[in-house]
């Protein structure tokens, strides 16, 4: 039987069994491998949901379609790394903007209520009150990136009365953003914001797209926020930016490098709240919900000879 593989996957013995249930009748096995690391664990395989090494891919001679569980795809976008031309790609936007959203949102009020103070103090048993308490309500908050992830923090954000403004490729315009600035204008769309955050793939357009002079443009003791990926941002510029209190907190869940050195000044700094790029995880409950109900949709299509969701365009690499 041709072979699908889960790899590194979080669906439940119950989801396996569906899928199993959807593909045996059109001739395909669904193998779980867990997290295996064997460099021959897709040598049968045709179809592919999770993440592999490139070795594994080296050996995946029969491949024909990979769906990711990530929405970033990295390196998967080169065709150099699979084993022949043609290979499929299908990534997991849209599963990951409610659990991102709610983690910016979260790390952006601590900052502006000014909680990591509070948690020192509290560890302190001091019991003082802290001036200079900030609202979202009212802020101006400038989005870079317009799809699920910074779409749906926009309209959280809009939800408490903030004002937010978007940053994208074409500077088309698009709900909840009050504005758009296309990407060339990013300086300009970034200087009178309160908050600003970094939502976008990390692809060759995007490298270090936050550089020293978009930070620099930032409005003094603004709040920077990245959950896309940490190439896009010139990171030591932005410690720089903290450092000399141009930039008034940071909420980073990404960095350029992963895990982040234990000698970046970022983690001695209190008004960075900092976490290890886990606030769109496939292993949280929801976003395997939603990885599994993504895949098990394509799977029908791949199966019925339909066009599949979330097709990756390696050029733009996403």
């Amino acid at each position: 039987m041709a072979q699908i593989v889960l790899l590194g996957t979080a669906f439940t013995k119950a989801q396996v069994m569906e899928l199993r249930a959807l593909a045996e009748p059109a001739g395909y096995e669904v193998t779980d491998v867990g997290s295996s690391e064997d460099e021959y664990a897709l040598k049968d395989c045709e179809i592919l949901c999770g993440h592999c090494s490139e070795q594994q891919l080296k050996n995946a001679d029969n491949l024909r379609w990979v769906q990711l569980t990530s929405a970033g795809v990295d390196r998967m976008s080169e065709e150099s790394i699979y084993p022949h031309d043609g290979v499929l790609l299908t990534n997991a936007t849209g599963v990951f903007g409610t659990s991102i959203a709610e983690h910016l949102v979260m790390g952006t009020l601590m900052l502006l209520r000014k909680m990591p103070d509070y948690l020192t103090l509290k560890r302190k048993k001091c019991w003082q009150r802290m001036d200079g308490l900030r609202f979202l309500y009212g802020s101006h908050v400038t989005v870079l990136g317009t799809g699920d992830l910074g779409g749906t923090f926009a309209r959280y954000c809009a939800a408490m009365g903030a004002l937010p403004a978007g940053v994208s490729r074409s500077g088309i315009q698009k709900e909840p953003f009050v504005r758009v600035y296309p990407s060339y204008q990013l300086k300009e769309a970034v200087k009178n914001a309160d908050i600003v955050a970094a939502c976008l793939p990390g692809t060759r357009e995007t490298e270090s797209i936050v550089s020293a002079d978009v930070i620099t443009a930032m409005k003094p003791h603004s709040i920077f926020l990245n959950a896309g990926r940490g190439r896009t941002v010139d990171e030591d510029a932005l410690i720089a930016a903290l450092q000399s209190g141009h930039l008034g907190g940071a909420v980073l869940d990404v960095f350029q490098q992963e895990p982040l050195p234990e000698n970046s000044p970022l983690w001695e700094m209190d008004n960075v709240i900092l976490t290890p790029h886990m606030s769109g995880s496939g292993w949280d409950s929801e976003n395997t919900r939603r990885i599994f109900a993504l895949f098990q949709e394509n799977l029908r299509r791949y199966l019925s000879g339909e066009p599949l969701q979330n097709v990756v365009d390696r050029i733009r690499e996403y």
